[in-house]
């Protein structure tokens, strides 16, 4: 009894060891694909005189696993070490600083696991050159790219860096939610991600960030450098969403920031929904204070806003000192939560107010003087179910 025993706990411990050992092999394995990697990448900024140098993600599909990562990090760590080194490897912090970037793309077919690194030229956006490594497929090499890397405290620059207003990354919004494919982007300290949007229809777009990373979003038309709107923690959990009606055709870029400089991956996502509720009003197009429409003092209009992010823009004369109300209700209750703000001729803000008439009605009493003055009115309900009356008239 005491052989079988001693017979079993050996066999156990063969395994053990096996299983260790195959991991070792597995790990020297991977150190050895980032050392020959090091060496190419090496010579390669040493012939083109780089200066500045920053190692980026590896992905798999659109994601980091921590095959990629590891990578990354071995990288770091043998190109530091080089001998005759006339280049600076930046931090994540100085991304933007970087001249060149290093980054890669891991593709996992029936036989191998096949992984492409890119030295790119950030200036032109250039490949200078591609580098193949291939790992055998095992358990572990499975374990390692199945597994994302997300809890890395390392934020490194994506492979769409860089972009710019001028230069955003081109995204193609999806026909509904299902079709949207999440486009996997990270943000490094003070960083700023720019998508260009150009819907294929005219409804309402919803842009959305996914993931645990804290966004705030800005809304633009290309160009215009007028911000459209802006959302903080409109989505799920700390991620921003705008939701907004856009028109077929029209170039539009969507910005993306860490809130209070956060950093760390995200998803990023776009789709368009034609809804079903109210439709476009008389005055529409007017989103823009350049396409606001006059209302006569005196005269009110009957609007609406079809989707919860509309916003409508007017313009009124004052042609007689004294003072006014400007108020706008719901057309059926007060139950229509609007929102009013009031700007002068040059467009600076002079008044606003939320629910200063009845209930949710919002209401601004004032003394005017002659002028043209512009007013933005918006609705904090998400899904207006009702329109709304404008109205201005002299305070007797």
């Amino acid at each position: 009894m005491k052989r079988l025993l001693g017979l079993l706990v050996l066999i156990c411990m063969s395994c053990v060891f096996g299983f260790a050992q195959n991991n070792v092999n597995e790990i020297k394995e991977f150190d050895q694909a980032a050392r020959n990697l090091a060496i190419g990448i090496h010579a390669k900024l040493l012939e083109k005189k780089a200066d500045k140098v920053i190692i980026g993600q590896f992905y798999l599909q659109g994601n980091v696993p921590l095959l990629g990562d590891y990578i990354s990090n071995q990288l770091t760590s043998e190109l530091t070490n080089m001998p005759r080194r006339n280049y600076t490897l930046l931090s994540s912090a100085a991304a933007n600083d970087a001249q060149w970037v290093v980054t890669g793309e891991i593709l996992h077919t029936s036989d191998i696991i096949r992984m492409y690194t890119r030295l790119i030229r950030r200036q032109d956006m250039s490949i200078e050159a591609v580098f193949t490594s291939d790992f055998q497929r095992s358990e572990y090499v499975i374990a390692m790219i199945s597994s994302s890397s997300r809890s890395s405290a390392a934020v490194r620059v994506d492979m769409f860096e860089p972009d710019s207003m001028s230069s955003p990354v081109s995204y193609e919004t999806g026909a509904d939610m299902s079709s949207a494919v999440i486009m996997e982007r990270s943000l490094t300290e003070n960083d700023s991600d720019f998508f260009l949007l150009v819907p294929q229809r005219s409804g309402r777009i919803t842009i959305e960030t996914t993931g645990s990373t804290d966004t705030m979003m800005e809304l633009y038309i290309e160009g215009s450098g007028r911000r459209l709107t802006s959302n903080d923690d409109g989505g799920e959990d700390v991620n921003a969403r705008i939701r907004y009606n856009v028109n077929e055709g029209t170039r539009y870029i969507a910005v993306v920031k860490g809130y209070d400089s956060s950093s760390g991956s995200y998803g990023f996502r776009s789709y368009i929904s034609v809804g079903e509720g109210m439709n476009n009003d008389e005055y529409e197009p007017d989103d823009e204070s350049l396409q606001a429409k006059m209302i006569e003092i005196g005269s009110a209009q009957s609007r609406n806003f079809h989707h919860g992010d509309d916003t409508d823009w007017v313009k009124f004369e004052i042609v007689r000192d004294g003072r006014y109300i400007i108020s706008a209700r719901g057309e059926n209750s007060n139950n229509l939560d609007t929102y009013l703000e009031l700007y002068d001729e040059y467009l600076d803000k002079i008044a606003e107010d939320d629910d200063g008439g009845e209930l949710y009605s919002a209401r601004i009493s004032r003394n005017f003087r002659s002028g043209v003055y512009y007013l933005k009115i918006r609705c904090l309900d998400e899904e207006p179910a009702q329109g709304y009356i404008l109205n201005i008239t002299g305070e007797h």
